[in-house]
């Protein structure tokens, strides 16, 4: 559980530090990597748990 906070809270901090020029590649291939993290992790932990993560960590990408 902590290396999946850890991982999205890294990102997270990233992006607010990332210059916005070339923030829309970064996101689309951030999305494509978590998508992809999201599912091979699927087989490890429950599946509502994946869910609950993955809305929420989308939730903070809005912002």
């Amino acid at each position: 559980y902590f290396i999946f906070v850890h991982y999205h809270l890294s990102h997270f901090l990233f992006i607010s530090y990332h210059p916005f020029t070339s923030f829309s590649l970064y996101f689309r291939s951030l999305s494509s990597f978590s998508l992809f993290f999201h599912l091979l992790s699927s087989f490890l932990l429950p599946s509502h748990f994946i869910f609950v993560h993955y809305y929420l960590s989308h939730f903070l990408f809005i912002f």
